[in-house]
Order: C-alpha cells, then structure tokens, then sequence
C-alpha cells in the first residue's frame, strides 16, 4: 500500500498513530518524515467501568484471555496452560472472543475449538460479551494472559493494546510479551512482560 498512501499525503496534514512504535514502523514503511507524524494513544470508556461492582471477590486462580484467537490462544492452550494444570489443577482460563471471524481462518477456530472442548472442565468459553460484562469479568478474575504472539503467525505485534488499558483500569494483572507496543501501553507496576517468544 506504500505508493497508495503516499500518493494523498500532499492532501495530509498529520497521520495519527496510537504509539511510538506504531509511527516507526510506517516510517519505516512508507519513507515519511517524523514531523507529518502525531503519536497520540488509544483510549477507553471509564464510565462503563465505573458502573462494575469492584467489591466483588476475585478468584485468583481464574486466568483470562480475550483476544482475537490468532494471537496467541493456541500457545496459551497447547502448551502454557498444561505446565500450569501441572502445577495446579484448579487454576481455570476463560475465554471471550469477538463475532467477527475470518472466514480464511476457519480450520485454525476450529482447531482452537477443539482444544477448548478437550478441557471444558478447566475453560469456559464466555462468548462474545459487551463491555460491561467483560469488565464484570475481569473484576472476577484473578490474572490476564496474553502469549503473543503465536507461533503459527509470529509477525503479528500490537500497535497499541486497548486490552492492557481496560485491565489496568479494573486492577487486573496483565502478563505478555515484551514486543510491539506493549512496553508503551502497560504500565509498568500494572503486570509483567516476558522477553522471548512465547512458545
């Protein structure tokens, strides 16, 4: 898309981007220059939050993941959650998602489905929830996982991660990997990065 997007930049006054990391890459990509550039940061809905009842119990041992599949829930399943059942059987995982699939995607769902399914009695799957109830859940919950990338598509890297804000928000521990723009968006006393990849 480099010759597209630069074709209009004559018409362009600044390119918005929701991190440093994100503006280094699309100079990178498209040759600009750093002024055009206004690096600003995503937002979230504090009033939502502010209606969740925070008085509520947390289950320490109830993890979360509510990310696209694709970024990192096979690893959680295949190979994390299994060392940590080890450890201990009681931990559980839920899972939430968005309605939104790829239909090129479909045999990796259902493969994700799948391993779901073979340990129902450790993972509920949420369903797609509003964002009340996802932060009703991560009220509830004890710890936010997220080991992105995967494996089967290791170049993905977030620009930005609306998710470690809306944790942080809820008081709800976030651990990842150290990549992309996760390093600007999680505070740093609001969970903990991992270098390396996750697998």
């Amino acid at each position: 898309n480099k010759d597209r997007f630069c074709a209009v930049q004559w018409n362009v006054d600044k390119v918005m981007t929701v991190s440093k990391y994100m503006t280094d890459q699309y100079r990178e990509v498209f040759g600009l220059p750093e002024n055009l550039f206004w690096t600003t940061r995503n937002g979230i809905d504090l009033d939502v939050m502010n209606k969740v009842d925070l008085q509520v119990k947390r289950n320490k041992k109830q993890l979360v993941y509510t990310a696209r599949p694709e970024r990192g829930l096979d690893t959680l399943l295949e190979k994390i959650m299994p060392m940590l059942w080890e450890r201990d059987p009681e931990i559980t995982l839920a899972v939430a998602g968005y309605k939104n699939t790829m239909p090129h995607m479909v045999d990796f769902y259902n493969y994700i489905n799948d391993l779901i399914g073979k340990n129902k009695d450790k993972i509920k799957w949420m369903g797609h929830l509003t964002k009340a109830e996802l932060y009703k859940l991560y009220s509830e919950s004890g710890l936010y996982v997220y080991p992105t990338p995967s494996e089967k598509m290791p170049d993905f890297r977030e620009v930005s991660c609306i998710t470690s804000m809306e944790t942080s928000a809820m008081g709800l521990p976030f651990i990842s990997s150290n990549n992309g723009a996760l390093p600007e968006t999680l505070h740093p006393e609001a969970g903990i990065l991992i270098e390396g990849d996750p697998w």
